[in-house]
C-alpha cells in the first residue's frame, strides 16, 4: 500500500464518499416529525414549531394546531393521512433547513474516472503528476473496497510497490 498522508487518505475517502453518495433532504411530513421528535425528545412540539413560524411567516397559535389534540378524530391533527398540497409544500420547506442525509448512488458496473494533482515519490525523487485516468472496473472495485491509491497509480500504470509516498493537491472523482 502506498504510504499517503493522513490528510491525503482522508481527502481521497471525502472524495469517495462525493463520488459514491448525493445529499437528500427529508421533505414527507412523517419523517421531518420522525427527525424532530428524535433530536428534540419530549420538547420536539416547540422547536418544530418555531421551524414552521419562521418559514410560513404565520402566528405561533396558527402553526401550533397543527399539533393539537382532535377531539372528532381522536387523534392529534399532524397524524391526519390526508395532506394537502400546501402541507406538502410547507414540509418541503422546513426538510430543505435541516441537515441533508446521505444516500449511495448506484455505481456498480460502472468506472471512476480520477484527475489526480500532486507529487508522488520513488527512487528517492519527487515527480510532480497532473493526469486524469478513468479505471478498469477491476480497479475501481479495488478503490471501493480499499479506499487506498493503489488503484489509480495503477491505472497510471506504475507500479504501486514502487512509489514510496505521495501528497495530493487535489483529487476528483466521478463516475462513467
Amino acid at each position: 500500500m502506498i504510504d499517503a498522508g493522513e490528510t491525503d487518505f482522508a481527502l481521497l475517502q471525502e472524495r469517495i464518499e462525493q463520488a459514491t453518495h448525493e445529499d437528500k433532504f427529508l421533505s414527507g411530513r412523517t419523517e421531518i416529525i420522525d427527525y424532530y421528535q428524535d433530536r428534540y425528545g419530549a420538547n420536539w412540539k416547540s422547536h418544530i414549531v418555531d421551524a414552521l413560524v419562521a418559514i410560513t411567516g404565520k402566528s405561533r397559535n396558527t402553526v401550533s394546531r397543527e399539533f393539537q389534540y382532535d377531539k372528532r378524530t381522536g387523534q392529534e391533527r399532524y397524524k391526519s393521512g390526508r395532506v394537502t398540497a400546501a402541507t406538502r409544500e410547507k414540509y418541503e420547506k422546513l426538510g430543505k433547513t435541516l441537515p441533508p442525509y446521505k444516500v449511495p448512488k448506484n455505481v456498480k458496473g460502472k468506472r471512476a474516472r480520477v484527475h489526480f494533482q500532486g507529487s508522488l515519490w520513488f527512487s528517492n525523487k519527487r515527480y510532480a503528476k497532473d493526469f486524469t485516468r478513468t479505471l478498469s472496473i477491476e480497479q475501481t472495485n479495488a478503490l471501493l473496497e480499499t479506499g487506498a491509491f493503489d488503484a489509480i497509480i495503477d491505472a497510471y500504470e506504475i507500479d504501486p510497490d514502487t512509489v514510496e509516498s505521495l501528497q495530493i493537491d487535489d483529487i476528483t472523482i466521478d463516475f462513467v
